[in-house]
């Protein structure tokens, strides 16, 4: 009897995308152990390695991440993985954004656009063609008094001039505070000194910005910015006719006016999801304006520390029942109030015991309440949700109970 030879099996003798469907199951730091075993394995997993870490990049701006940024754009195999941008300091401790290259600014303080390093930045991301989604972020805790070589405002308008320029259409466009509240008013409020209408105001614009389905708003402009928060804003939001996600957070009583404009004009944009966060001083009857206006589209809407000037949340609440939103599944409040910044009433919802069932027709829809604490206070059921169908009726059930306090009583 002939004897049995054991044939040796080697990775190489696998195809590539074979090889890269096997990479694609581990995680970032196996994948990367992993191209290091031979060359063969390098280059069949570079779609495995550049999906998980290039779809995501974060940057300062810095000179080291300039490199970095040309380096990659020169790779054609790399460079079209790179998706989102993240730009932000590496931490709230450091003041980073832009360093080690030199910013050269006009006199009235805005960024210039045609000096070198700027261009440098436009030629890597030319070449990172799908290159679409982008999040502009400010620790709160940080503070205004220091001087950076590059400003949030100036990325911000570096990038939307940069698409302009490419006709590079824009996915998602976020700008927003992280961390928490730091007690200083100062420090809260998100750095736009440089940020410049120029690009809004480029013949290319409107196309590449008519493409944004997502959007947060998260700022309010330092008295220094040469730019009115609520023109800026006001500019995003006409030039956009994709819309489905909008998120505002504009720190204090930046909301108030830009709500006042937008629901004097019409959208080409049918809103999906509504957010608003610490907003104060919104007219109740300029919230229910732009609402109707997206009656027959929104399907979800969140108020986080949201404050109604003027007719109050029982009457949102009671036009939410009374009014047809035959998308709408899902409502969230938490901690929202109305009134005067000195004379302020938060809402609470007692009488609705957790997971109060909505109908009486044996739905398993229910409205969920938690009690919170409230300062040094007792709780108290700030926080309500439901998600389900009969919404009118969730709505009603809402108005009926909410009752207003104050936590200095």
């Amino acid at each position: 009897m002939a004897s049995r030879t054991n044939k040796t099996f080697a990775i190489q003798d696998l195809p590539p995308e074979l090889v890269d469907l096997t990479a694609s199951f581990l995680n970032r730091t196996d994948v990367t152990s992993l191209r290091q075993t031979c060359h063969y394995v390098n280059n069949s997993t570079i779609p495995s390695f550049a999906r998980k870490t290039l779809t995501n990049i974060e940057t300062d701006l810095s000179g080291k991440e300039l490199e970095y940024f040309e380096n990659l754009a020169k790779d054609s195999r790399l460079a079209p993985y790179v998706k989102k941008v993240f730009i932000k300091k590496a931490s709230s401790k450091t003041n980073e954004l832009g360093k080690g290259s030199v910013w050269e600014r006009e006199t009235k303080g805005c960024l210039i656009m045609q000096q070198s390093v700027v261009q440098r930045w436009y030629d890597a991301f030319q070449s990172l063609p799908n290159c679409q989604y982008f999040h502009f972020f400010k620790f709160r805790d940080e503070s205004d008094k220091v001087t950076e070589p590059l400003t949030l405002g100036d990325a911000i308008t570096m990038f939307l001039t940069f698409c302009a320029k490419l006709d590079r259409p824009i996915m998602e466009f976020h700008i927003m505070n992280i961390g928490t509240h730091s007690g200083d008013e100062a420090a809260d409020v998100l750095d736009l000194r440089g940020l410049s209408m120029d690009p809004v105001l480029m013949p290319g614009f409107k196309k590449v910005w008519s493409t944004v389905e997502n959007l947060t708003l998260g700022h309010k402009l330092v008295k220094s910015s040469s730019v009115p928060g609520a023109d800026f804003d006001l500019a995003l939001l006409q030039n956009t006719s994709r819309l489905k996600e909008l998120t505002i957070n504009l720190e204090g009583d930046g909301g108030a006016g830009m709500f006042a404009r937008l629901a004097a004009i019409d959208h080409s944009f049918q809103l999906e999801t509504l957010s608003i966060q610490d907003t104060f001083g919104i007219r109740g009857e300029d919230l229910r304006a732009f609402l109707a206006q997206h009656r027959s589209t929104l399907q979800e809407l969140k108020f986080n520390f949201t404050n109604l000037k003027q007719d109050g949340w029982k009457d949102t609440l009671f036009f939410l029942a009374e009014t047809s939103f035959p998308k709408l599944k899902s409502l969230m409040m938490f901690y929202i109030s109305e009134g005067s910044p000195t004379d302020t009433h938060y809402i609470e919802f007692p009488g609705l015991e957790d997971r109060a069932a909505v109908v009486d027709d044996g739905t398993s829809s229910s409205i969920n309440t938690v009690n919170t604490g409230v300062w040094d206070g007792p709780t108290r059921p700030v926080y309500a949700k439901y998600e389900g169908p009969k919404m009118n009726v969730a709505c009603r059930k809402l108005a009926a109970a909410a009752a207003i306090f104050s936590p200095y009583d």
